[in-house]
């Protein structure tokens, strides 16, 4: 009970004493008596409003935006035990089982679970919904782009448009080149990726939520960052080296910064090239193919590719591309 509460129930047990009016002066003070009662009712009326306030008062859940819930689990046999509440079973079958359910970090004693399927099951049930969820809002952000582009034609401009000036910027496209080249580089960059892919890294990147980084920097892809007190320092970093794993304040956060970085960098132009074209043909977002492209995220090359694909193709991940998440095609109609 917050302090006002506290005084306001102070003031209810206080004896009320009668009011007493001196009758010779009684003409006087009507106008200003009428004056009181008004006031007094309005304040009585605020107390009764606030004491029931008060006496309802609840632990606030925190909630985000679009109602989806942000929960944390320092344990995981708690968070096995709410998932199960909730009715959020492994596996799931259809979209519509993907709860809104948003974890901020990862489960403290989740690297001490003996059984692997365990551990990687939870890890893909904490996930999916945080990945769907930026993919939804990524998603949201493309349709803007392309109502923009349908309804101004060739008209819309940096100059003309505020919103397309700050995305200009957001994804790093060049302010001299044409408005047409500008559309195209945005429609290319502003995009998801398939579901089943952004998790194999998380896995593969964070061993499926174990890692020091995950853990205490929620950092699920490994980014680097040069930001002196942005990140974690590598235990295994040279002496000569300044990097730091960049940490974040949520999982939802590492999500976001590793689509925009896949999204804008120049080392995934070919990923986003391929993407595009997907979408030009109205082609579901092929992940395998895809991850063919990601050979520059780790210096194992190749090999980080084939260990990608190899995920992907594991029962586990399986069951996520059967949810058919990557079918919205959104691509402007002209």
């Amino acid at each position: 009970m917050n302090i006002f509460c506290s005084r306001i129930s102070k003031l209810s047990i206080l004896k009320r004493k009668p009011i007493k009016l001196n009758i010779h002066i009684f003409p006087y003070m009507t106008k200003l008596l009428k004056l009181n009662t008004f006031l007094l009712l309005a304040i009585l009326s605020t107390i009764t409003l606030t004491m029931t306030s008060c006496n309802d008062e609840q632990p606030k859940q925190n909630i985000q935006k679009d109602t989806a819930i942000i929960q944390n689990f320092d344990n995981t046999q708690l968070l096995q035990k709410y998932f199960k509440q909730q009715n959020y079973t492994w596996p799931i079958g259809t979209p519509e089982q993907i709860p809104d359910i948003l974890l901020e970090t990862m489960p403290k004693d989740l690297k001490q679970l003996s059984s692997i399927k365990t551990k990687k099951t939870l890890f893909i049930q904490i996930l999916l919904p945080l990945v769907f969820a930026e993919q939804q809002h990524i998603l949201k952000k493309r349709k803007r782009v392309i109502q923009l582009i349908e309804q101004s034609g060739n008209k819309i401009s940096v100059e003309s448009n505020p919103w397309f000036a700050s995305l200009i910027n957001e994804y790093r496209i060049n302010k001299s080149l044409d408005s047409s080249t500008q559309k195209q580089l945005l429609l290319k960059r502003i995009d998801s990726l398939p579901t089943e892919l952004v998790i194999a890294q998380a896995a593969i990147e964070s061993g499926w939520g174990t890692s020091r980084f995950a853990l205490e920097g929620n950092s699920l892809f490994g980014e680097w960052t040069f930001e002196k007190q942005a990140g974690l320092i590598p235990n295994d970093r040279h002496s000569k080296k300044t990097h730091q794993v960049k940490k974040f304040e949520s999982l939802q956060l590492s999500i976001r910064s590793y689509i925009k970085n896949i999204n804008r960098n120049n080392a995934y132009k070919e990923l986003r090239n391929a993407r595009f074209e997907m979408r030009k043909n109205d082609r579901k977002l092929d992940a395998l193919e895809l991850a063919k492209y990601l050979h520059r995220y780790s210096q194992k090359g190749e090999d980080y590719v084939k260990s990608l694909q190899q995920l992907m193709k594991s029962a586990e991940l399986t069951i996520i591309s059967k949810l058919n998440l990557n079918d919205d095609s959104t691509f402007p109609s002209s």
